[in-house]
Order: C-alpha cells, then structure tokens, then sequence
C-alpha cells in the first residue's frame, strides 16, 4: 500500500476540517487558543474516526464510484477492498488510542459510537438521501461540541449556534453533492434530493441552506458574543458563498458542479477561521 493512496482515500480535506472543528469548538468556549495535549489528542481523535468513515464509505460505494468517481483509489484498483479493510481497522484502534490520550469520558463513550454510526450510514442511510445527509452534517456540528466537552466540560449554549451554523453549512453541501452524482446513486438506488425530485430541486434545497446558514452566521455579531474582527472575516465568507449559490444555479455540468462542491469545502474551512478569529479575547 503505498502512502500517497492511503492519504487520497482518507480524503485529507474532510479529516483536516472535522480536527480544525474541534479546534474551533475549544476557542469559542475559552475565547483563547491553548494547544494542550488534551486538545492535539481531541482533533486527531475526531480526524482519525473521519478517516475511518472515509474508507469505509469507499469500501461500501465502490459499485458508485465505478460511475460517478472512477479515478478514486478503490474502484481504479490502486487500492484493493481486502487492504482498505485492514486500513480502516488500523485507523480505527488509532481512533481509540487518540480518545483515551485526551482523558476525556466523552471523547473514550462517543466517538466509538459516532464509528458504528458511520457503518450504519454507508451501509443503510446513505441510500435514504436526506436522512442520511443530516446524520453527516450533525456528526458534523459534533465536532464543535466536542471542543467545548474539552474546553469547560459542558457545552456553552453560544457554541451550539456556531455548531448549527456548520450543520446547515454541511447539510447543503451533502444535497449539493447529490446533483453530479445522479445517475450513479439511481443505479444503486440511492435516494438523494436529486435523483427523488431532480436536479433543480435539489439545487435550490442547497443554496437555501447555504443562504440559511450564512444568515445565521450574523446573530453572533448581534448577540454581541464575539470581538470587532468577526464581522469582517465572516463577511468575506458570506460573499464567497453567495457567489457559488449564484453560480450553483446556473450550472448543469457534472464536473463544474463538483468543482463547485470543492470550492465550498474551502469556504467552510474559512468560516471556520472566522469563527476562531470572532471568537478569540483579542
């Protein structure tokens, strides 16, 4: 198995935003960034699991990806299924050690089960459509919470509106993603906003839900709960995110629209930077 493999089918941008999630989670609760052992084994614990989703997710949609992602390591036959297996068990245990190193009772009970949880998805949700998106967006937002559960214990009821920020954030790019990948998913019989009511629909589910959570990325600086820096930073975000929304709607090739979904992946990781920069006593 060569290293360059492995790293693709981890797909390296989902685990850095879900470590960087926990991250962000810590600071709105402390208003500071303290990078304790506790927290570094709390953002490899929640990278090291979406990883472990990651494969198994390819392990499970190799049939789909044969048509709507034939150059991903598994279905290319880079990869073979049986060392994919033995890779996913491998992140698994690390998952587990990276747990009990943040002494954390919730990072040793939840994470296992937010794994199972994971199987269940690619195995059974997944061909529900939005079901199964809002079960992704909200392992998510769970990331922020599991920040907080490091930072002070409990979760401070100003994070769970940044949490919701990122689930609504999530839960339309999942809709999103569903567009290119129509007739893969209606060959297995995967039920997405698209392939259920058409690419159309499910275009403007999405933008409404970017629109939503941008709009709700606002009430902090209402609420007054973060610094002079935050308006700024989430704005340059929000016109970023407008833009692909407009953009969105006018595409109907596959490729612009996935490279589109790439795009706001980058988005989402800025806004949380935003969010951190908001948040911070500064």
């Amino acid at each position: 198995m060569q290293p360059g493999i492995l790293l693709k089918v981890v797909r390296p941008a989902n685990v850095l935003l879900m470590g960087i999630g926990v991250i962000v989670g810590y600071v709105i609760s402390t208003g500071e960034l303290q990078l304790s052992p506790e927290l570094l084994a709390g953002t490899m614990t929640c990278g090291l699991y979406t990883a472990f989703a990651m494969v198994t997710n390819d392990i499970v949609d190799i049939d789909i990806d044969r048509v709507n992602e034939p150059s991903r390591p598994i279905p290319s036959g880079k990869l073979k299924e049986e060392e994919a297996m033995l890779f996913s068990v491998a992140i698994l245990v690390a998952g587990v050690v990276a747990g009990g190193a943040t002494f954390n009772i919730w990072f040793v009970t939840i994470p296992p089960i937010v794994a199972f949880m994971c199987v269940v998805y690619n195995l059974y949700l997944k061909r529900m459509g939005l079901l199964g998106n809002v079960l992704v967006s909200a392992l998510v937002a769970m990331s922020f919470v599991g920040g907080g559960l490091i930072a002070v214990g409990h979760v401070e009821t100003y994070l769970i509106l940044f949490a919701l920020v990122a689930f609504l954030g999530n839960l339309g790019r999942e809709v999103h993603k569903g567009i290119p990948d129509t007739e893969g998913d209606r060959r297995r019989g995967v039920m997405t906003i698209a392939v259920t009511y058409g690419a159309r629909t499910a275009k403007w589910l999405a933008v409404s839900l970017y629109m939503t959570a941008v709009l709700l990325s606002l009430f902090p600086i209402v609420l007054g709960i973060t610094n002079q820096y935050y308006p700024y930073a989430i704005a340059v975000v929000a016109v970023l995110l407008i833009a692909s929304s407009v953009r969105i709607l006018r595409m109907d090739d596959a490729s612009a629209l996935r490279r589109e979904k790439n795009l706001v992946r980058v988005w989402m990781l800025l806004a949380m930077l935003a969010f951190v920069i908001g948040a911070l006593r500064i």
